[in-house]
């Protein structure tokens, strides 16, 4: 198997293999449920993992204004689990995040360790109220979160 892993954003092409390696991850209530054309609208937060020729992972970037932004839907496929491919998604996300100068970057997560790694710090939930009131108030887990918050400033 191929093991050179390339990151890049992704088009409408992409969309249904986005769609898939996302869906078992909302089934497990892991990740919030994405709908193909939820993904066609928001497109150009999201980036892709290759290794080789196959989509192995996925990740979006929300900006949520005044240099707020939020790593979300970060995903890879098990069959490429454990090669760092998370990691360079992550990367790939804070890198275009700092384009815009001085920014704060959040991920609400249950894989800490990884942002951690990474340099994120556990904070409160209650410091992303604009998390709160787009996503959180549609989640079935909305009254038991036990994601963690994590941050990290950049720039």
């Amino acid at each position: 198997m191929p093991t050179e892993t390339s990151i890049r954003n992704a088009d409408e092409k992409d969309i249904y293999r986005i769609s898939e390696i996302l869906k078992p991850y909302s089934k497990e209530k892991l990740l919030l449920p994405r709908s193909p054309e939820d993904i066609l609208s928001h497109l150009k937060n999201f980036c892709i993992a290759l290794v080789g020729d196959k989509i192995a992972g996925c990740c979006a970037l929300r900006n949520y204004g005044n240099n707020l932004f939020e790593v979300r839907s970060l995903a890879v496929s098990k069959e490429f689990s454990n090669m760092g491919i998370g990691t360079k998604l992550v990367r790939f996300c804070m890198e275009k995040a700092a384009r815009n100068g001085k920014v704060k970057v959040f991920a609400l997560t249950y894989r800490s360790a990884l942002f951690e790694r990474l340099g994120f710090r556990k904070v409160q939930k209650s410091l992303f109220p604009e998390k709160i009131w787009s996503d959180c108030s549609v989640c079935s887990k909305k009254e038991n979160c036990d994601e963690e918050a994590l941050l990290i400033e950049i720039g």
